[in-house]
């Protein structure tokens, strides 16, 4: 291949919408820079990859939907070149590509893997801590209801490592679990400095109130359950991202001792890196998550890469020594037991579903490819909260949404404390933004039918906001309510209503208000961490990229009671056979990572 045959490569592909402007710039500047028009293709498609949510080029996992590519043919390029364009793992500082494993890295995508990795095999081979005292763990947990040994079993591994994750789906109590892990900790430290995050500000919002709640049942003194916490912070606020820059950094630590992290599957490595490097080396770190959800938006899976090497209930010596010293059975030793073992506590017991009715047959089905399209119907046929309606793609059939109208309104409220709280009454999630299937057409029509478009009134219509609002302390996620309502003196005005925990509201001018959408309908993807009471989840007609196994499982965990379902045969098959495979090399080098101590 020569420049101009990389050139016309190029500009193909971009025009085809297969590469930003900024894949193909930076091919461009690697092949004139190195003289090699076949790296300068590669570094487009390894660009293009990070993109697409990959944190590597990894020939195992090719990359799609690029005509004229091949990958084999291109390869030596990335063998061949040298130092400063192509280096390898361990260069400092590392070139625009690492050649690392087999695999080609952005270079700052793989210095970000590579410290995070490092810093997770220090955690996982350090020495268990003093076990909580047993009276208070029975405290904690007097009851005998099923899944409360699991959750007994975490708490305690939480307590005594310097780094766990605490896996489970929807219900499994991961809360309720993480409030006594702190007990645990404040009792032992009662000075102890505690920060809570989450990756949005609705799931912040979501999680400090059931913080709250489960502070109330927690059955200690007063004074233990007064030193909890339940203020939820955003990640990027938390670290200063987005003002220049961040607060906290490798070079100056956050005042912490321990960090709680709800809803991990949502951070991308370089968010979750930034976070690792702004912790100081005593601190510590519980993840809390679902690694069957949707991954982060941008590149990297971090909480399914980290779940993926540990095994639950398979711990080293000494941590069993420790969680057996505070009252926590145990299964038989697994003689090959690792440092990685010790992190991973998962909750199966579901509070919320049932595993053998309903939506947790349906998620459980789903999750583990078994749900084809004889099998939904027969789930719906047998449990009422489950309805499947199957569409041509184009016409939305009027029972699909008739029943919804006034549950998505919340303009029927009459006061904007009621229309807040109905927030979480029903939404429509969509697999794709566009199409007749997309976000934008149901958004559209909900509004209509309901008068909430600007042929009508604005009052009620409900709205999320896109963009970080720092000043008005609004985030990406929130979503809120136009409300119209007197003012002081008395003017009725139309405003953005927000929720303010624990029981106020926010009131934001229009002209104040950040970037927003109409939110009738969401994209799944912007409906984690949320929870509603009854969901419409509309697939495109034909199979989509996009539709995927956990794109489906994260969409009907959603749901507390009904789930209606828009689907048909074809993409419903599709969408379940299809799961979400990002190219990483996390999961192995964290067990490298384990092995040597992280050093």
């Amino acid at each position: 291949m020569n420049e101009q045959g990389l050139r016309e490569q190029l500009r193909r592909w971009r025009e085809a919408g297969l590469l930003s402007s900024l894949d193909l710039h930076f091919g461009l500047f690697v092949a004139e820079g190195s003289g090699s028009p076949e790296l300068g293709l590669l570094a487009a498609v390894t660009s293009r990859q990070r993109g697409l949510g990959h944190v590597c080029l990894d020939p195992a996992l090719p990359p799609g939907e690029l005509p004229g590519l091949e990958l084999e043919a291109l390869w030596p390029a990335a063998l061949e070149a040298g130092p400063p364009w192509v280096c390898t793992g361990g260069t400092d500082p590392p070139g625009p590509l690492v050649h690392d494993h087999g695999r080609l890295y952005l270079g700052r995508m793989h210095a970000a893997e590579c410290a995070l990795a490092e810093r997770l095999g220090r955690w996982s081979t350090a020495p268990a801590g003093i076990p909580p005292e047993r009276g208070l763990v029975d405290r904690l947990f007097p009851g005998r209801h099923p899944g409360a040994a699991g959750q007994r079993l975490a708490a305690v591994l939480a307590a005594i490592r310097p780094f766990t994750v605490i896996t489970g789906g929807p219900g499994t109590g991961k809360t309720t679990t993480v409030v006594r892990v702190l007990a645990l900790r404040l009792a032992a430290r009662p000075e102890l400095a505690i920060r809570l995050l989450a990756p949005t500000g609705k799931a912040a919002a979501r999680l400090s109130e059931s913080l709250r709640t489960s502070k109330a049942a927690l059955g200690v003194d007063e004074a233990l359950a007064g030193r909890i916490p339940d203020r939820v912070t955003t990640v990027h606020r938390f670290l200063g991202l987005g003002y220049g820059r961040p607060r906290f950094h490798r070079h100056h630590p956050a005042p912490v001792d321990l960090v709680v992290l709800d809803e991990a599957s949502m951070i991308d490595l370089p968010t979750m890196h930034r976070l690792m490097e702004a912790l100081p080396a005593h601190a510590a770190l519980i993840l809390l998550g679902d690694p069957d959800q949707l991954a982060s938006v941008e590149a990297g899976s971090v909480l399914a890469d980290l779940v993926a090497p540990a095994r639950p209930e398979a711990f080293t010596a000494p941590t069993r020594t420790a969680l057996e010293r505070a009252g926590v059975p145990l299964p038989p030793p697994v003689v090959d037991a690792g440092p990685l073992d010790d992190t991973l506590a998962r909750l199966a017991f579901s509070h919320r579903f049932s595993a053998d009715r309903g939506i947790g047959l349906l998620a459980r089905s789903v999750r583990d490819g078994t749900a084809d399209w004889a099998a939904l119907q027969r789930i719906a046929a047998e449990h009422e909260e489950i309805e499947c309606v199957s569409w041509a793609g184009t016409q939305v059939p009027r029972t699909a949404l008739e029943d919804l109208l006034a549950a998505l309104d919340p303009g029927r409220h009459e006061t904007v404390e009621a229309a807040l709280d109905a927030l979480g009454a029903a939404r429509v999630l969509c697999a794709l933004r566009g199409g007749a299937a997309g976000v934008d057409a149901f958004n559209a029509q909900i509004a209509r039918r309901l008068g909430r478009d600007t042929r009508g009134t604005l009052h009620g219509l409900p709205v999320l906001v896109t963009r970080n609002a720092h000043a008005l302390e609004v985030y990406n996620g929130d979503m809120g309510v136009l409300w119209e309502e007197p003012d002081t003196q008395g003017r009725r005005r139309l405003r953005a209503c927000f929720p303010m925990p624990p029981a106020g509201v926010r009131r934001i001018p229009l002209a104040e208000l950040p970037e927003h959408e109409t939110a009738f309908a969401l994209t799944v993807h912007k409906s984690q961490g949320s929870e509603y009471d009854r969901i419409l989840l509309v697939l495109p007609p034909e199979p989509h990229p996009l539709v995927t196994r956990e794109l489906i499982y994260t969409a009907l965990t959603r749901a507390r009671r009904f789930v209606r379902i828009l689907a048909t045969p074809a993409c419903w098959e599709a969408g379940v056979r299809q799961r979400t495979r990002r190219a990483s090399g996390l999961a192995v080098r964290l067990q490298g990572a384990a092995v040597s101590g992280g050093a």
